[in-house]
């Protein structure tokens, strides 16, 4: 009897456990549910979100602007001076002007290099130094001005209208800018919280002046992020076409060839792997160059028509040209930024520069710690360029998410991997849907800042600092930096609580706001700021 009833209870107790845990599982499944539907309704609300959080973003520089312009003196006020154009024809539509103090007041708005901007887009490149800007953004301020805002001219005048235009451009384009940043940035770390993050950082950015003026920074950023985009989702073409335009934007525009040469070296390493696919190797090498040389061409077309512009051989005699004319390789916005500007190797470490660069330092500090960081987690990756990336990361390196499946079905096929290697691929693959099955974000770094998509990235973020301490006006590093994701990658990776938390985050927001009330004074009033 007493074994009975033992058995028994110990049948209740087991039934009693059971049920436990599947109330257990299903509470588990449940919320699993309910994550995954929160999650789905904030990515798909998300993108709105960025617009109009990018929205509010340009309202509050622009009523800074007014407000500072309103609070302070401008130190230079001779940007709302009248410059004629050399043309006779092109001052025509200045006369009879009707709103001549609306259209003052918006003329002294226009400041530092927006100065050059609406002169380019009223009167073209009359004179040398005016070709360190490039004509993308002048261009499209002349069409906008001619065409959908033509009913201003009279009313404003024309070069009034034409600083409406900039503003329009400039503002718009950052809009567009923001919401590719975040499908970019989503890609990368996987991470809807720190996509997010990483997008408000830029909407905020210490630079962001510069994105509400008439500057190129936000026609670039919009040309770069888009073109990464469509780069990653595979339209190559359409890349192309806005990289390309970045080049006659900015110079640094023709940076964006190296992602095809970089993928393109990939390719021809695997393809080395297997002697069946060597001619597919090469003809990846050769598709990239070509679609390299169509990124860098309006670049190098620009500097052609300086130079057929300003080395006529009309003139007469050589002594008369220009020295850059007469150079082995006449290089126009090489000249002007070295003569006018004085921007070369070292040329810049001066002890008098010490507070520009003090200026630059936290943009720069972002963008060493960023490497630095990227650098310890994943050494194996970007010292070795990403040659030495397993299957599994191989997909995410090449910035094409279609690529994995083909490239591990691709090595299972034709290369010569040994078991332990394939063995190796596999428990990778399995601890990583085991950990996804578990709610376990970025098992294997795939996601995160730490992802291996960001390796090219990085790469190019290299460059770009590189040049920003050792040829550039360093002050510039502020703006110049400011276009690249992996420094809002990082800084969005260290607010995390897992890793800064709060008091890292309270940091990076306090400099990026110190830098947007600052800068928006000194900026509009004409004093020096980056």
């Amino acid at each position: 009897m007493a074994v009975r009833e033992f058995g028994n209870k110990m049948m209740e107790i087991n039934a009693r456990r059971i049920g436990e845990e599947k109330k257990k599982k299903r509470g588990l499944e449940q919320q699993q549910q309910k994550k995954k539907k929160t999650i789905k309704r904030s990515v798909s609300s998300s993108p709105v979100y960025v617009v109009m959080l990018a929205i509010f973003s340009r309202f509050v520089i622009l009523a800074l602007f007014v407000f500072w312009r309103i609070l302070a003196r401008p130190y230079d006020t001779s940007a709302g001076l009248t410059r004629p154009c050399l043309s006779p024809n092109q001052n025509d539509h200045q006369v009879n002007v009707k709103w001549k103090t609306v259209g003052s007041v918006i003329e002294n708005g226009v400041v530092w290099d927006s100065v050059y901007y609406v002169q380019i887009a009223q009167c073209g490149y009359e004179y040398e130094q005016t070709h360190a800007f490039l004509p993308v953004l002048p261009l499209t301020m002349r069409f906008l001005a001619n065409t959908v805002l033509s009913r201003l001219v009279p009313r404003v005048g024309y070069r009034a209208t034409l600083a409406i235009a900039g503003y329009l451009i400039s503002n718009m384009a950052f809009v567009y800018a923001a919401l590719y940043l975040y499908k970019l940035t989503l890609y990368v770390v996987e991470d809807e919280r720190q996509a997010w993050h990483a997008t408000a950082l830029f909407c905020f950015n210490p630079a962001s002046v510069f994105y509400s003026s008439i500057y190129s920074e936000s026609l670039f950023a919009f040309c770069s992020f888009a073109g990464l985009w469509n780069f990653v989702k595979g339209s190559k073409w359409m890349a192309i076409v806005l990289w390309g335009l970045s080049s006659g934007v900015r110079s640094n525009g023709v940076l964006h060839a190296g992602f095809f040469l970089f993928q393109s070296m990939h390719y021809c390493h695997q393809a080395a792997l297997s002697q069946q696919r060597r001619l597919r190797g090469v003809l990846a090498v050769v598709t990239a160059i070509m679609q390299s040389g169509a990124v860098v061409t309006p670049f190098v077309a620009f500097q052609f028509y300086g130079y057929y512009q300003h080395c006529d051989p009309s003139v007469g005699s050589v002594e008369e040209l220009r020295p850059w004319c007469t150079a082995r390789l006449p290089y126009l916005y090489g000249f002007v930024q070295k003569h006018y500007w004085n921007v070369g190797f070292l040329r810049y470490f001066e002890i008098k520069q010490i507070p520009n660069f003090m200026l630059a330092s936290p943009m720069l500090a972002l963008a060493i710690c960023s490497l630095i960081s990227y650098g310890k987690q994943q050494s194996r990756l970007l010292l070795s360029l990403g040659f030495r990336a397993t299957p599994m990361e191989w997909g995410k390196l090449v910035l094409s998410p279609t690529l994995e499946q083909k490239h591990v079905k691709y090595i299972d096929d034709n290369c010569s991997a040994d078991n332990g290697q394939l063995q190796q691929r596999q428990q990778t693959k399995i601890e990583r849907t085991i950990a996804e099955e578990h709610g376990l974000a970025n098992p294997d770094g795939l996601g995160s800042f730490f992802s291996p998509a960001a390796v090219c990235f990085l790469v190019q973020l290299a460059v770009m600092t590189s040049v920003a301490c050792l040829i550039m006006h360093v002050q510039v590093a502020t703006r110049f930096l400011s276009v690249s994701p992996p420094i809002y990658w990082y800084a969005a990776h260290v607010m995390d609580p897992s890793v800064g938390g709060r008091p890292m985050g309270r940091l990076i927001w306090a400099i990026f706001f110190s830098y947007l009330g600052l800068g928006s004074l000194l900026f509009i009033n004409f004093y020096p700021f980056t």
